[in-house]
């Protein structure tokens, strides 16, 4: 990956839309419409967007229960993101998995664990069969980036 002008400038791009992710999903809270816990990645942008410009289109993202902003960072659909968190059929999950379980396979983003850290155990059972198909396996744990490697 070449750092240049437009490199700073897409990763800026996603940071922004990861915040105004967020503070979506905050305003919803307030206003009584999402319900229940829920964990933002607001202070987290930078280095989310950072590694996740890094990804080719055919890497995986595997995160935890603080996944909005990887989700959105990879591509993901806010519209559909935030349907998600309602709950609402029209979420990229089809309301089923909510808030801690945001993911979209179609881009590289194929489930995500509400236990911080449990997708190092899940991923690494899968390991193997994630790098027969990926050039890059990425596992998210908190703010730690736990495996980074390419086949």
């Amino acid at each position: 990956m070449s750092w240049n002008r437009d490199t700073a400038l897409d990763i800026w791009r996603r940071m922004l839309s990861m915040r105004r992710f967020e503070e979506a999903a905050i305003a919803l809270h307030a206003g009584g419409h999402l319900t229940g816990h829920y964990h933002v990645y607001i202070g987290q942008e930078a280095t989310g967007a950072a590694v996740i410009a890094a990804l080719q289109p055919g890497d995986l993202l595997f995160s935890t229960h603080r996944n909005h902003g990887h989700y959105i960072a990879r591509g993901g659909d806010p519209a559909r993101g935030l349907a998600e968190l309602l709950g609402r059929a029209t979420g990229v999950n089809s309301g089923m998995a909510g808030t801690l379980h945001l993911c979209d396979p179609a881009i590289g983003m194929p489930h995500t664990s509400a236990i911080v850290g449990g997708v190092v155990a899940d991923e690494m059972s899968k390991d193997l069969s994630n790098a027969l198909f990926a050039t890059l396996v990425l596992v998210v744990a908190g703010r730690m980036i736990l495996e980074l490697r390419r086949k």
